[in-house]
């Protein structure tokens, strides 16, 4: 004989067969979830939501308040994820100043580039840029999420370009011959990705699963 006191089931509360569909009401629910979890993933920090660290750091370089309003938002998000790289491999100190940035790329003249060079040849996670004062680069050993410094022919001698690989070219190891396939596989993913650095919202969330600064990346 059934309890009196047992809760009656209704039409909201009783389980729905596995192949029963969403009720109108709740697909609106997913819906409306679904077009706000793409907005946050496609937003970008205006400057008034940066911290106040990446503020004092941005806005001497030219990175202020009304280059950020001008920018599109990708361009904010280039400048963006390059400060989180370069600020946190201590590298930043080397951005002078704006000089046409493009989606996907930072343009910056750098103030002291004999010295930016040298780092970057005595650091054992790039590679050599040379010796050349025209054309050369130098690239992040790393697997995803490599940074990668280049100068074009033609460009005044201190404009440096400074982007992220989403595959990088080169492995850390110089041990390379010992497995070959590794690092070929490795280049053959970079080359099959020639422009993944400008897919600014795919490197931010390379970043973030990285564990690099969230905060100028998603705002405060």
């Amino acid at each position: 004989m059934a309890n009196p006191d047992d809760e009656k089931l209704t039409l909201d509360s009783a389980p729905k067969r596995p192949d029963e569909p969403a009720r109108p009401d709740e697909q609106s629910e997913q819906s409306e979830q679904s077009e706000q979890s793409e907005q946050s993933e496609q937003s970008v920090p205006t400057w008034q939501e940066l911290p106040e660290y990446a503020q004092t750091d941005l806005a001497p370089r030219g990175y202020d308040a009304a280059w950020f309003a001008a920018a599109t938002p990708e361009l904010r998000l280039t400048v963006l994820t390059l400060f989180v790289k370069l600020k946190g491999m201590n590298l930043w100190r080397f951005v002078g100043t704006e000089s046409e940035s493009q989606q996907g790329c930072l343009h910056f003249l750098c103030p002291s580039l004999a010295e930016l060079k040298a780092t970057l040849r005595d650091s054992a996670d790039f590679t050599n840029p040379g010796s050349s004062q025209e054309d050369w680069d130098s690239r992040e050993r790393r697997s995803v999420g490599a940074l990668h410094f280049k100068h074009f022919p033609g460009w005044p001698e201190s404009k440096v370009q400074a982007h992220i690989d989403p595959y990088g070219a080169r492995l850390h190891s110089d041990l390379w011959f010992l497995v070959p396939v590794v690092p070929l596989g490795q280049l053959l993913a970079h080359l099959a990705d020639p422009t993944g650095y400008t897919e600014v919202f795919r490197v931010r969330a390379l970043l973030l699963e990285q564990g690099w600064d969230p905060a100028p990346l998603v705002g405060v």
